[in-house]
């Protein structure tokens, strides 16, 4: 709702249909260009499928694009050192029961059907 009441461009909902989230390019900038926006705020792009957005509330992808983030604040004037591009999140979960552990990457045949890919 801060983002949306400050004119910044938002997602409806994510693809999880969980809330709002902040859309921003690959250098994890808004819709206005001097402000930037990373972790579990923002909607980035699938690795998978690269014209889908993904949100990924996940300490290690945001810990990524903060650091994409302020690369290209101090480096993009640079034109020996080019700030890199954050290349989209694989979101995967992983759960452990006693002995068993079972894990999934990317989507879920469910996901792909219910997306049309």
């Amino acid at each position: 709702q801060l983002a949306t009441a400050a004119g910044l461009a938002t997602s409806a909902t994510t693809p999880g249909g969980q809330t709002q989230a902040i859309k921003v390019n690959s250098h994890m900038q808004t819709s206005d260009p001097d402000i930037y926006a990373v972790g579990d705020a923002v909607l980035v792009q699938d690795a998978l499928f690269p014209s889908r957005g993904t949100w990924t509330p996940l300490a290690g992808p945001a810990n990524r694009q903060a650091r994409l983030a302020v690369d290209h604040i101090f480096l993009s004037n640079d034109k020996t050192l080019p700030p890199e591009p954050y290349r989209g999140s694989l979101n995967t979960a992983i759960v452990r029961v006693f002995d068993m552990v079972a894990g999934v990457t990317g989507w879920t045949e469910k996901a792909l059907i219910a997306s049309g890919n």
